[in-house]
């Protein structure tokens, strides 16, 4: 299991446990064997330029991204391809879940009729990318030689939380304005939330693992979407 950066918030000692101790000792289980280790493009923090790629400095802030760096280095000694993830999203998500991306949240909360909540003012962007997506990386990664180094797994676009809220409120049929009504209102910004764009190179992945991603976020929005309906049988 891994400790996402939700449940970092209040839970450091748990996080670096979670995504660093219990990972190494998984790690040192396989020896001399292929590892394929998802990390995360949160490593970045605020990146000095965009798209961001593979070897743009590291700036880790919290327990979570600081946990998964620690395995990504310690991964190094071993045959392993580590694929860095960026806001992964879509079907089996759990919008009831406390630590559902936001994706999950916001489209749970509409289908229920509820309030969407935004962090801050909702210009933040970030780089979402469908399941569908990650999971074909991931078998990739499995099937081809270890790669010894890490790759961004993404959609190479950035959207702001704005605009993600504009997209799933249209595609339900319900009103969207930029400030307060009764579809989206604005909280203040959580200590996670000073990230303020995220958007990723991909030529890596398409160069050294045949990767691209295949999913835009309006087909990804719909198919999770859809998604959601069965699971709040809608």
């Amino acid at each position: 299991a891994t400790a996402n950066i939700i449940f970092a918030m209040n839970n450091e000692v748990k996080t670096f446990e979670t995504n660093s101790l219990n990972t190494i000792d998984l790690f040192k289980k396989f020896g001399k064997k292929k590892i394929v280790y998802t990390s995360t493009t949160s490593i970045y923090g605020n990146a000095d330029y965009y798209p961001t790629h593979e070897y743009a400095p590291h700036k880790c802030y919290n327990a979570y991204d600081t946990s998964k760096y620690i395995a990504e280095l310690y991964l190094q000694q071993y045959n392993y391809t580590t694929l860095r993830l960026s806001n992964g999203y879509g079907a089996n998500q759990r919008p009831q879940s406390a630590f559902s991306g936001v994706i999950g949240k916001m489209i749970g909360k509409a289908l229920a009729g509820e309030t969407i909540e935004i962090f801050g003012d909702g210009k933040s962007t970030r780089d979402y990318t469908y399941v569908d997506d990650v999971v074909q990386a991931i078998i990739m990664a499995i099937e081809q030689e270890p790669k010894k180094m890490a790759i961004n797994i993404a959609s190479g676009k950035e959207t702001s939380a704005n605009d993600l809220a504009k997209h799933i409120l249209v595609l339900l049929g319900k009103e969207y304005e930029h400030e307060i009504t009764k579809n989206v209102k604005y909280l203040e910004p959580r200590k996670i939330d000073f990230i303020t764009r995220r958007c990723l190179q991909v030529e890596c992945a398409n160069y050294v693992l045949g990767w691209q991603p295949k999913t835009n976020l309006l087909d990804g929005l719909k198919k999770t979407i859809a998604d959601f309906k069965v699971q709040m049988s809608l």
